[in-house]
């Protein structure tokens, strides 16, 4: 029995983990195909490769759809679930979901029962509906099938990993929005309310990042006299939240990250910050502390 992986090509990562676990629970009766294996007998051939992937799509008997909300609304996969429901009338359709509602299914298909791919309890019930069409029986139990889901989940954590890394550093998590433009007093207190610094961020919004420079004008207490900038890096979400990351802050002795959300005004943005200290000299101990961060756009 065959069985047809719909996917977004960057998904590959979670089509291969499906393809390797459902062939070896199945013992091989259940046949994956997915267009992005890269085994010499998978993918597709050079030639008509629309009319080859039709063809596997028409004789498949079960068609999974991997759905994330990166690929949620991709034509492609919308349109291979449609070929599979239009030619063939004994093929299924199963929707699996990664870090995606189900209410958030777009249709057509919201109307299939969906599985959730991140979910161990899920993926035994979807196992057991498709071992089902091969007449094997599916024992929860079975040690060979829970050593074959951890690694399953593995390869799902993996591209988890992989795509809240892909979000920071694309646009989808980054909003260039000029309104971060210029010069921000910073004012860093402690967590009982003691101004511990005063400094400046010179912000420029890019569009992959926001690129700040931390510039030294005031010292409340003693650190580095030849200190005058330091490194920031940053990025600005659609929420109007900066999260900052910022190092070697005072000849290296504040290394962190803080998180601020911008105030209606766009005049002030206020949060936490949090990080490490180590004393100058030979001594490395680390101490975490943390606090308020008051930003305040400087104006004419």
């Amino acid at each position: 029995m065959k069985v047809f992986v719909s996917h977004a090509h960057e998904e590959n990562i979670l089509a291969t983990a499906l393809n390797t676990l459902i062939e070896s629970i199945s013992d091989g009766l259940l046949d994956v195909w997915y267009s992005s294996d890269r085994r010499p007998q998978g993918g597709i051939d050079s030639g008509d490769w629309r009319k080859a992937l039709e063809d596997q799509i028409v004789q498949s008997n079960i068609v999974l759809a991997i759905l994330s909300r990166n690929s949620n609304d991709r034509p492609w996969i919308l349109w291979e679930c449609g070929v599979a429901s239009a030619q063939n009338n004994e093929a299924i359709v199963i929707p699996l979901l990664y870090d995606l509602p189900a209410e958030k299914v777009s249709s057509p298909l919201a109307v299939y029962q969906s599985y959730v791919g991140s979910s161990r309890e899920s993926m035994i019930e979807f196992l057991g509906r498709i071992l089902d069409k091969v007449n094997k029986q599916l024992d929860p139990e079975d040690e060979h099938l829970n050593k074959q889901l951890d690694y399953y989940f593995t390869q799902v954590e993996e591209y988890f990993e992989k795509d809240i890394m892909n979000r920071v550093f694309s646009f989808e998590f980054h909003v260039p929005d000029q309104v971060l433009e210029g010069m921000w007093s910073c004012e860093w207190y402690n967590d009982d309310g003691d101004l511990l610094v005063e400094d400046a961020f010179e912000i420029h919004n890019t569009p992959m990042e926001a690129r700040i420079i931390g510039h030294v004008t005031k010292r409340i207490t003693e650190f580095d006299e030849n200190m005058t900038y330091y490194a920031v890096q940053g990025k600005f979400s659609k929420d109007r939240i900066l999260t900052i990351i910022y190092w070697n802050v005072y000849g290296g002795t504040l290394t962190g990250s803080a998180i601020v959300k911008l105030a209606p005004s766009g005049l002030r943005m206020v949060g936490r910050w949090m990080g490490y200290t180590t004393d100058h000299g030979d001594n490395l101990d680390l101490d975490f502390t943390s606090g308020k961060l008051v930003l305040k756009k400087q104006t004419g």
